[in-house]
């Protein structure tokens, strides 16, 4: 398949969704165009204890989107495309399989912070 083949395919999905699942695949569009540009690693540093991450508050009504976009800029240091498949396979399981938000959310805020605590022990090794 061609490139104007899928931008046709993805038209042809597009204009078939309801308005709210055009902004989900929008939304889930633009987290996978973030998550691959970004090429941001955790600082070569070998003190990481300077790098901890500034914790945001969730909102009351946060959404799966903004929740991991809260926790990419409390967690700068850490670099997103390590985590990608997880995360990217939790925000469809919400979207395609309508899983529980809050179920999601925490599973996304354990993932940045396993991965953290990851960093910090290997750091530690060296």
């Amino acid at each position: 398949m061609n490139n104007l083949s899928k931008i046709e395919s993805l038209i042809d999905i597009y204009n078939n969704l309801s308005p709210k699942n055009k902004i989900s695949l929008m939304s889930y569009g633009l987290f996978l165009e973030q998550s691959y540009d970004n090429k941001k690693f955790l600082s070569t540093t070998k003190d990481i204890t300077k790098l901890k991450p500034k914790l945001i508050k969730p909102s009351a009504d946060e959404s799966v989107f903004a929740a991991l976009s809260r926790l990419k800029k409390s967690y700068t240091m850490l670099n997103i495309d390590v985590m990608f498949d997880e995360l990217s396979t939790l925000v469809s399981s919400h979207i395609v399989q309508g899983k529980n938000k809050k179920d999601v959310i925490i599973k996304l805020e354990s993932i940045f912070v396993e991965e953290y605590q990851k960093q910090i022990k290997e750091r530690d090794k060296c």
